[in-house]
């Protein structure tokens, strides 16, 4: 992997188990969640992965010592802050040279260094001068630059360079390159600038420094400009962006990676033609894994990985979709989602139902279709909202529904005694003939809770019916539907000759769902079960 500045090239440094880790706890298992979220980072072709702060503790040491050793492909760097030039006690040396041995074994290896705050406002804050800020710098890039020789990289911030003179950054960043830096980071550490103030920092800096040196940008998302600044900052000559998966960080976070990525792979024509090396179908499993390593969940509306990016409800976007993609400016399968992109709510039209019917098995080339499907489908969205596939199945079922049910559930009784098994008695009506089950012990074969009150009412029913060896309960789900006394429970169960159960729905293929509402769960159970039963009798 390259590592040397290439015009055409913009290169992304991933500082989510560092900068992003400071939003959270920490990481979920520790040292091996930043070794997997590293991990996944190489193989997803990040270029750059600051692995963590490792003089800040133990901990944060061997897991950057671990990134370094066992993550190839990426340069590795550690962060530490440098020395200021008078302060008493100042441990920047040592910090420098414990980043140093925790990234030494890195195939490719770098330091990052920062200074504190560099402004005006923070210097008096502080109560130290520029000159001491630069002077404790240059320190600590020599050292740095030592211990890595010829073959590593150093960087240095300014922290909230954006919003210093520019003078003062030019002079300064000057002095670190002459001192050593690769890399000179530009940082709106306080998330305060606006696009066009960081072209003028980004595109000075450029002419003024020598062209071999990279120019990075890391920007705070505080006035939620970060994506913005930093894509202004590559059109202004920048050649690295810092940021982290799904923009987690300190405050409001980091830059997005994969927001800024796939700008600039979608939109070239504003970039010169720059591209990124990321591999962008790991987009979206990256996301995946910082959020459960971080525990931090992502906002549904959240462009690239959210869970609605690509979906669609409006029945004219579903219709646009249908037509050709008329609402899509980055294919879905390009950043590796795969979920459904249309979810039907009362708000979608027939060309979305339809698609998704057809993707079901069923023949919508019905001109009639329409007239019997929409009804009944706005009433069920009105009063579910989200429709889901078993949702469709059901009332396509009603739609194309002949002839009478078979059985017909007309009561039950459950019953248990203390430090027993439920038992429970069911009775059916079967052409105009009423069985009944006597009292059964559940016999756990439906895969539900050994002797419980489910498991014993389906065991009844199981005794009185025709139901085939191989067929198997593969989801019984229970849901409340509406609320007070209104409410009632919707029970939907599927029944399957595959035992394993992938959440995809096949009617075609020996799956029968069944549906039933009632005010009481039990009894909403059962008419479910029977409704399924019902629908395997015909198939028979």
């Amino acid at each position: 992997m390259k590592h040397t500045r290439d015009p055409n090239r913009v290169y992304i440094f991933d500082t989510t188990n560092r900068d992003g880790e400071q939003a959270t706890e920490g990481a979920r298992f520790g040292i091996e969640s930043k070794l997997e979220t590293a991990h996944a980072l190489a193989k997803a072709n990040i270029d750059r992965i600051e692995a963590g702060y490792p003089s800040s503790s133990p901990a944060d040491f061997e897991a950057v010592q671990k990134i370094a050793r066992e993550v190839h492909g990426p340069m590795i760097f550690g962060l530490s802050h440098v020395p200021v030039e008078g302060k008493e006690n100042d441990n920047g040396i040592e910090a420098i040279s414990s980043t140093y041995n925790a990234v030494k074994d890195a195939d490719y290896r770098g330091i990052h260094l920062f200074s504190i705050m560099f402004d005006s406002f923070s210097l008096v804050k502080y109560g130290y001068t520029r000159v001491q800020v630069v002077e404790g710098a240059v320190r600590g890039v020599v050292h740095a630059r030592k211990l890595l020789g010829s073959n590593g990289q150093v960087e240095f911030s300014f922290q909230n360079a954006t919003n210093c003179p520019l003078e003062s950054i030019i002079n300064g960043y000057r002095r670190m390159v002459d001192a050593g830096a690769n890399v000179i980071n530009v940082p709106d550490t306080i998330g305060y600038s606006h696009p066009e103030e960081i072209t003028e920092v980004i595109s000075t800096l450029r002419k003024e420094l020598p062209k071999d040196v990279m120019i990075s940008i890391h920007c705070h998302n505080d006035l939620g400009l970060a994506v913005a600044n930093s894509l202004a900052a590559v059109k202004a000559g920048a050649d690295i962006i810092e940021g982290t998966i799904n923009g987690i960080g300190e405050r409001a976070g980091n830059a997005s990676i994969e927001e800024v990525v796939m700008n600039i792979a979608t939109r070239k024509d504003k970039f010169n033609g720059r591209t990124v090396g990321i591999k962008t179908k790991m987009l979206n499993p990256l996301s995946k894994l910082v959020s459960y390593h971080y525990d931090m969940p992502v906002q549904q509306n959240k462009a690239i990985v959210g869970d609605n990016a690509f979906r669609h409800r409006s029945g004219i976007h579903q219709d646009g979709m249908v037509k050709g993609d008329l609402y899509e400016i980055i294919k879905p399968k390009q950043v590796g989602w795969d979920g459904e992109s249309f979810d039907l709510t009362a708000r979608s039209g027939y060309a979305g139902v339809a698609l998704r019917l057809r993707r079901l098995g069923y023949d919508t080339s019905d001109k009639t279709l329409k007239k019997k499907v929409m009804p009944g489908f706005k009433t069920l969205a009105d009063g579910k909202g989200k429709i889901g596939d078993a949702d469709l199945v059901c009332l396509m079922d009603c739609i194309n529904k002949t002839g009478k049910d078979k059985y017909s559930f007309t009561d039950m009784a459950i019953k248990k005694d203390y430090g027993s098994s439920y038992s429970a008695t069911v009775k059916l009506n079967e052409g105009g003939q009423e069985i009944s089950s006597g009292y059964i012990i559940g016999n756990n074969k439906n895969g539900l809770s050994r002797h419980g009150a489910i498991d014993a009412l389906f065991t009844a029913v199981d005794i009185m019916v025709n139901k085939p060896e191989d067929l198997h309960l593969v989801l019984y789900h229970p849901i409340n539907i509406g609320s007070g006394s209104d409410a009632a429970a919707e029970v939907t169960v599927i029944l399957s000759k595959i035992p394993q159960f992938d959440g995809k729905i096949t009617p075609f293929n020996g799956m029968y769902i069944g549906r039933a509402r009632h005010e009481d769960t039990l009894t909403a159970s059962v008419m479910a079960y029977v409704n399924a039963l019902n629908k395997v009798q015909i198939a028979i």
